[in-house]
């Protein structure tokens, strides 16, 4: 930018806060006349960087698009931040759904699809946790056959029941936190050595407890039947909110680019004339980039928006040289990468 123009640009902005924040000042001392200079005009630099997304700023359009995220676990707050829904125990040990703050819109995508391939794929050379639970299952019955034919098992046969219930524990691995896999785990531990609470061989209470682990084996392969479909729906939603960010962006830079044309070709007396058209010709830009709630979008959309709405303010100010090199260096924004 031409060193003029920044220094110009600088001192509108500057000016324009300065009066904002004494407007509120003089408010504010007007309502409480004992505070100082000093402390009013710190809580109000303070206040009016605060900035918090009320459902006021959602138009109506919007209103079934905004009930599907949160029907799927996906709350919009400020900062082109979003919160998305996770369980988590209390202090009691109690379940209790919480909001996770998640920093813009490719890292919880991300973070969705780590989700599903744990369930799915696994992670490096661990295999995914249905394909664990599947297979953990296939042994849990085949040491649930041995123990109910107890009687009729050679030697090699009551051996194979150990290295059956080892291999079960080992696939269902350490640092568990599923309750469910950690009562599996609990149940087919002491399947290895046979023994009950008297210390004593028991292959019946055995095979109650190969029992009891098929049914928590049931309850967790139900909880991920029930949790994938929504994860897959979130995830989904996700990246067709990515690609709507894509495309307001696309469509607020060619809008952009086709008004600094125009403006191009008017004269001065063709700007004054147009004044209307010029300032909704930009909100229909701004329109386009309020669309933008998640980061990285929202991050470039809100530096645009800062400029085009001093861009606003300058035309109807009849500054037009102003507004025009303000237009420029929001194109310039929507430019970068």
């Amino acid at each position: 930018m031409d060193p003029h123009n920044a220094e110009m640009v600088q001192s509108v902005i500057l000016r324009d806060q300065a009066s904002r924040i004494n407007r509120k000042i003089n408010e504010l001392t007007a309502k409480k006349p004992g505070l100082s200079v000093q402390g009013t005009s710190k809580k109000v630099i303070k206040d009016t960087n605060k900035s918090e997304l009320t459902p006021s700023f959602y138009y109506k359009t919007e209103r079934e698009w905004y009930e599907n995220l949160r029907n799927c676990g996906i709350k919009i707050l400020t900062g082109g931040c979003m919160g998305i829904t996770r369980w988590q125990k209390d202090k009691n040990g109690e379940k209790k759904i919480i909001w996770q703050q998640v920093e813009g819109i490719d890292s919880a995508i991300r973070m969705q699809f780590h989700i599903l391939d744990t369930y799915l794929k696994g992670h490096e050379s661990k295999p995914g946790e249905l394909e664990i639970l599947d297979s953990t299952e296939k042994i849990i019955r085949q040491v649930n056959y041995l123990l109910v034919n107890w009687k009729s098992n050679d030697e090699q046969q009551k051996k194979e029941i150990e290295l059956l219930a080892t291999k079960a524990l080992s696939q269902l691995g350490n640092n568990i936190r599923n309750d469910d896999k950690k009562n599996i785990m609990a149940r087919i531990h002491p399947v290895k050595s046979l023994l009950d609470r008297l210390n004593k061989i028991n292959p019946g209470a055995m095979a109650a407890r190969t029992i009891g682990a098929l049914n928590d084996l049931t309850k967790r392969l139900n909880q991920i039947g029930v949790i994938m479909p929504v994860i897959a729906m979130r995830t989904r939603l996700l990246l067709i909110e990515r690609r709507s960010c894509q495309r307001s962006i696309a469509a607020a830079d060619l809008k952009l680019s086709k008004i600094i044309n125009d403006w191009n070709k008017m004269s001065e007396s063709e700007l004054t004339k147009n004044r209307d058209k010029m300032i909704r010709s930009l909100n229909q830009v701004l329109f386009l980039l309020n669309n933008c709630f998640f980061s990285p979008f929202y991050d470039k959309a809100g530096r645009v928006k800062y400029y085009l709405n001093y861009a606003k303010k300058m035309i109807i100010q009849s500054n037009f040289f102003e507004a025009a090199i303000f237009v420029k260096i929001a194109r310039g924004e929507m430019q970068k990468k």
